[in-house]
Formats: C-alpha cells, sequence, structure tokens
C-alpha cells in the first residue's frame, strides 16, 4: 500500500523526501574516485539514489545514465558453449547501446531523432540476428554470423552526445549490479570492461559478505571507492518519509477515516528503524499492515503491540524469500 510506488516517478511527487537523498548523491558527485559502489543493506534507498542521480543531471553538463540489467539466467560458458565469452560481449555491448539510446530519446527528442536514429535502425537490426540466431538454437548449433566487440557502438553514441549537446561528463549508474543475469562471474566481469567509458561509474550491491573489512580493503584496492546509504536510520528522515505516504494514503483513499499519523510515537518510530536495521520498504509495509488492521479495528487496538507483529512479519517475510534466492555475490 504505501510501498507500492514507482521509485522513479516517486522522484516528482509529494511523497519525495527530497534533503537526504541528495546528501547521498552530493556525496557521490564529490567523490573523487571513478568507481564507486553504494552499499548499506536491502529496502535503504539505493535505487532512489541512482535515480535521482540521473534526474538531476538532465540538461546540466553533467549527465548520470540510471540502468539495470536483467537478473534472470541467461545459459553459462559450462552449460551451452555457444554462450562464450564472445557472445555475452557482444550481448551487453548491444544492450548498453540500446539502453543509451532510450535515454536520448526520453531527455531529448530532438537530438535522437537528428542524429541517433540511422545508430538505432542499425542495432534493430542487430538485435532481430541475434534473436533469431537464439531461438534458432533448439534446432541446430550454429554460430552468428557477426559479433559485436565492447564499445563498438556504445562509445559512439556518448561521444556524439557529449558533442552534441555540449556534455562534460557521463556517468553510469548500475542498479542491482550483483543481481545481473543470476550472478554472473563473466557478466560482471564483461560490464565492468565497460566503465572506463564513462567519467564515472556507480553501482550498487547487496553482497552481505562486503560487511567484511577484509572483503572491503581487497574491492577498494581495485581502485573502487564506497559509499554508505545509511539514511534509513534517521529517526527525523523516517518519520517524514512515512508522514509522506500516510497523508498520501488518506487523501485518495476510500476509507470512511483517515489513519491518525500523530498516533505513531517517537519510541514506534525507533523501534521500527531498530527491528528493520534501516530497511524503509520493511518500515513502510510494516505501517501499511498496521493500517489495514486499524482500519478493521476501527481504531480499537494497542499500537505498540501492533506493530511489533507488524513488524516481525514484514522482517520473516524478508528472511522467507531472501532464504529462496539465490545470494549476490560481488565478483569485482
Amino acid at each position: 500500500m504505501l510501498n507500492n510506488i514507482n521509485k522513479q516517478e516517486i522522484l516528482n511527487s509529494s511523497k519525495f523526501v527530497r534533503e537526504p537523498v541528495d546528501n547521498i548523491c552530493n556525496e557521490i558527485n564529490n567523490n573523487t574516485s571513478r568507481k564507486i559502489i553504494l552499499t548499506g543493506g536491502r529496502g535503504i534507498g539505493k535505487t532512489t539514489t541512482l535515480y535521482n542521480l540521473e534526474n538531476r543531471g538532465v540538461g546540466t553538463k553533467k549527465q548520470c545514465i540510471f540502468t539495470r540489467f536483467d537478473s534472470c539466467a541467461m545459459s553459462t560458458v559450462n552449460q551451452n558453449e555457444t554462450f562464450n565469452e564472445r557472445f555475452f560481449n557482444h550481448y551487453y555491448e548491444l544492450i548498453l547501446s540500446h539502453k543509451l539510446l532510450s535515454y536520448i530519446k526520453k531527455y531529448y527528442g530532438l537530438t535522437y531523432e537528428n542524429n541517433f536514429k540511422e545508430i538505432k535502425s542499425l542495432l534493430d537490426n542487430i538485435s532481430n540476428d541475434t534473436n533469431t540466431f537464439i531461438n534458432n538454437l533448439i534446432f541446430e548449433k550454429q554460430n552468428m554470423n557477426r559479433y559485436l566487440e565492447l564499445t563498438e557502438y556504445s562509445s559512439l553514441i556518448i561521444d556524439r552526445l557529449k558533442k552534441d549537446l555540449d556534455i562534460s561528463t557521463i556517468s553510469l549508474a548500475i542498479d542491482r549490479f550483483d543481481w545481473t543475469n543470476s550472478n554472473s562471474i563473466l557478466s560482471q566481469n564483461i560490464l565492468s570492461n565497460l566503465f572506463s567509458m564513462f567519467d564515472k561509474v556507480i553501482i550498487t550491491t547487496d553482497d552481505e559478505s562486503l560487511k567484511n573489512e577484509e572483503n572491503k580493503n581487497k574491492v577498494e584496492n581495485k581502485g573502487y571507492s564506497f559509499v554508505n546509504v545509511n539514511y534509513g536510520k534517521d529517526k527525523l528522515v523516517i518519520k517524514e518519509i512515512i508522514r509522506k505516504r500516510v497523508e498520501h494514503y488518506n487523501k485518495h483513499s476510500n476509507m470512511e477515516k483517515t489513519f491518525p499519523i500523530e498516533i505513531i510515537t517517537d519510541k514506534i518510530y525507533q523501534d521500527l528503524i531498530n527491528k528493520t536495521n534501516g530497511n524503509i520498504s520493511l518500515m513502510l509495509d510494516s505501517v501499511s499492515e498496521v493500517i489495514n488492521m486499524w482500519n478493521w479495528k476501527q481504531g480499537n487496538l494497542d499500537l505498540p503491540k501492533q506493530f511489533d507483529i507488524a513488524t516481525n512479519d514484514q522482517i520473516n517475510t524478508s528472511i522467507k524469500i531472501k532464504n529462496m534466492s539465490k545470494q549476490p555475490k560481488l565478483y569485482l
């Protein structure tokens, strides 16, 4: 209910609490490293931060392109020799090039129509050939007629975009980087080979092994810098986020009575933060559960007890889902 909101759309809505997200974005922009990893756990605002980086950059000299690659598993080298490193170089070059063109078309329609439609047509033909190749593999083993090389089109698109719009820097923001292709080492390595085209790359990770300082130092020694997203542990921020979501719910709900946000005490807010470890998504889902119960019982409930029950429910559900899925790992 409160959490069922598109993260990109929220940036331009009354539900967005700007200051803490802008603070993280400023920290990223002021960081001198060209490769930055956002950490902090799940549900704490990493995706919103990346969307905000893109949103803030549009129309400026310093722009950032948000993207996410498919987390569903394709075949690996061991499973099918056809999907080898050469193929995945081709595949991710093609995918990234399309994503860059989508960004241009979304924000700069005239520039796209005048200077990029020819490239889009070429890439569409290559995509069609690639899809045909993949679909025909079920019938016979074969090779593609032509493989793209890394940066073959993507670097051309970036250079042309910088020139056409007089842009000084272009950054790439990749959400859920360590989920790509079901946590594939090969996919992460190939994508990391594309980083040098950009002035800065920001990725998010859910790899819990990075809580270990030794593992974190190994990544830092490869030129990466870490930025921790932690505003989910700030009580004032959480109060404002929940207040805005509840106000929006009250305004658009068809319930006879609106939920009185003032009945949530500071202790309840702090307990939410402590129990969820700053996971904003879990907090919002917990509040939604309490509001549903409050409506059902017409306000006649023990609020602290109900929040305790709701938060435990959400945490237990989250743990079950986590245990059923393959855990992400950063292989940089």
